[in-house]
């Protein structure tokens, strides 16, 4: 799949590139604002999306629909408005409607709980207010719910959903088949990386311009950050592969989707007499190894004795996992992630003026403590926990490594088209490390070489050909998250939204020129991952064409 002039545009001063087909300056939003909600007035025609889920994620992306990036064209900016939010906690909901919901016709749709949504009364006041779209922005178990729900009761209705799709392969299978019985919706899903100016950057010099020849091996480095998976993979929601899912999935589903979607269909450019290559390139063969190395009990200090909490902890100043210096000193007392995460009421006061109230209702989230018996539960604060006596299961480093093979030009289906070269990739998760998530790697190519890192965002490119190296540095949208990502995620799913609600496109042209990706392919590296741990647990090779016929398309 290209990179199409309207996925290109997101982020126009990126690339400079042509104005999106069929959108005009009309389409942005006027400079009058809601005296209520001080929004801007969106068009009449803008896209009306409806949150579930008013955590991290949710909020992000209605900011990034609310509130878009000052330093992005307006022309290249799709204005859609947040009509409606569902969410079971009362300060959360009340907070982001006043944040975000801006309501052309007078009426907010606030839901207790997504499920008040499909009763009789609540389809009747979405449709009275006319969701267009509805961002699915819940924790990982819950989407295959929802979402087959949402397809049941809306079955036209445009959906997105958090990544990773769900939690279990059965699930995954299960949502693959809804989202591909009829009526045709647009879908998406949080893979942010491939909105980000730097993956959009780097996928054009690798793809389109080719700057380094063929691509020979990729080698992509996912540091996650020591304290950052202490607190995400031992004492928070994804710690668990019973009640969650591997680390791979729930940290590294969009790493795992940035390879394939660089290395796939590497051919986007018709060679001198030839056509564009239309056939992914597959992986052949999927290996992989890791263990969950450091965060055992084995592990726990000496001088930390039979503690199973950091408040009291005689081990407590030394330890670098320490639940006061990670929440209370060391990142500094904020309400902002992750301490929003570990006391939820934070989110409604402000520092300094509540800078003592903030300090005790994070202080008592994180005493609590239980017995090593007992097992997490919802709505309970694991945070102060101590790192070597939780009940964590998940990899703390895990390398996969992708083969692809050679495959000629096909003459009978495809006679001019070019064939592709065999080469490798390798994706570390690194849980140990200083920087948090700042994606880093390497491509080797026939002819140059290429290194990229997130935390400079910088791309520096070495030509073989000139002896010559060069520096990009991407311009990143103000106020974005994730590089920029987040914004060009919602603006590209409310740009599909628009293009079949209001200028006559069918799905399959939105899906394509918009998100960039079909649900197949969604799936497709979500399935990477689960064959990716089925070689790791199995301590074997997984042949992927083979794998793939027997386990998802025989399903």
């Amino acid at each position: 799949m290209s990179t199409s002039s309207s996925l290109k545009s997101i982020l126009k001063p990126f690339h400079k590139s042509s104005k999106k087909a069929g959108v005009s300056k009309s389409s942005t939003a006027s400079s009058s604002v809601s005296p209520s909600h001080k929004l801007p007035t969106p068009p009449p025609d803008a896209p009306r999306v409806l949150v579930i889920g008013a955590g991290s994620r949710g909020n992000a992306y209605a900011k990034a629909l609310a509130h878009p990036p000052s330093n992005v064209d307006p022309g290249e900016i799709i204005r859609g408005v947040v009509v409606g939010v569902a969410e079971p906690d009362d300060g959360k909901r009340k907070r982001f409607s006043e944040n975000y919901i801006f309501c052309p016709d007078g009426e907010k749709l606030e839901f207790g709980c997504w499920r008040e949504m499909v009763t009789e009364e609540g389809k009747q006041r979405v449709a009275k207010v006319g969701v267009d779209g509805i961002l699915v922005c819940t924790l990982d178990y819950t989407h295959e719910e929802i979402i087959l729900s949402l397809r049941s009761h809306f079955p036209t209705t445009h959906l997105f959903s958090e990544k990773p799709l769900t939690a279990s392969l059965p699930s995954l299978l299960r949502i693959y088949t809804s989202l591909g019985s009829t009526p045709p919706i647009i879908f998406s899903i949080g893979h942010v990386l491939r909105y980000s100016s730097l993956l959009l950057s780097l996928k054009k010099l690798l793809c389109e311009d080719q700057v380094i020849g063929d691509i020979i091996h990729l080698d992509w480095t996912e540091p996650v950050g020591y304290w950052h998976f202490a607190h995400s993979y031992v004492r928070g929601n994804w710690a668990e592969t019973g009640t969650s899912a591997p680390s791979l999935l729930t940290k590294c589903c969009h790493d795992v989707d940035i390879l394939m979607w660089l290395l796939c269909s590497p051919h986007y450019r018709a060679l001198p007499g030839m056509g564009v290559r239309r056939n992914p390139h597959l992986p052949t063969k999927i290996t992989s190894t890791g263990t969950l190395v450091h965060f055992r009990k084995k592990n726990k200090p000496v001088q930390a004795g039979d503690s199973t909490n950091c408040f009291g902890c005689p081990a407590e100043l030394e330890c670098i996992y320490s639940a006061k210096k990670i929440y209370l000193r060391d990142n500094g007392l904020s309400t902002g992630w992750p301490n929003k995460i570990v006391s939820p009421d934070i989110e409604g006061f402000t520092i300094p003026p509540d800078y003592e109230k903030v300090k005790s209702l994070l202080t008592n989230a994180l005493q609590q403590d239980y017995t090593t018996a007992e097992t997490k539960a919802p709505g309970r604060s694991y945070y102060g926990r101590c790192v070597y006596e939780s009940s964590n299961d998940v990899v703390d480093n895990q390398i996969v490594t992708l083969t692809w093979e050679d495959i000629p030009p096909p003459t009978d289906e495809e006679p001019n088209s070019p064939g592709y070269s065999s080469k490798t990739a390798t994706l570390t998760m690194a849980g140990h490390t200083q920087a948090i998530c700042e994606r880093r790697g390497r491509v080797y190519g026939s002819k140059g070489e290429v290194v990229f890192s997130a935390e400079t965002n910088s791309i520096t490119v070495h030509d073989f050909t000139s002896g010559g190296s060069r520096v990009i540095n991407p311009q990143v949208a103000v106020g974005s998250g994730h590089g920029g990502g987040d914004f060009g995620l919602v603006n590209a799913f409310v740009g599909a939204v628009r293009a079949v609600k209001s200028l006559g496109w069918d799905v399959k042209r939105a899906q394509k020129e918009w998100i960039g990706m079909d649900v197949e392919e969604c799936v497709r590296s979500h399935a990477v991952v689960w064959a990716a741990e089925e070689a790791r647990v199995g301590e074997k090779i997984v042949k992927w064409g083979e794998w793939w016929d027997s386990v998802i398309k025989k399903a």
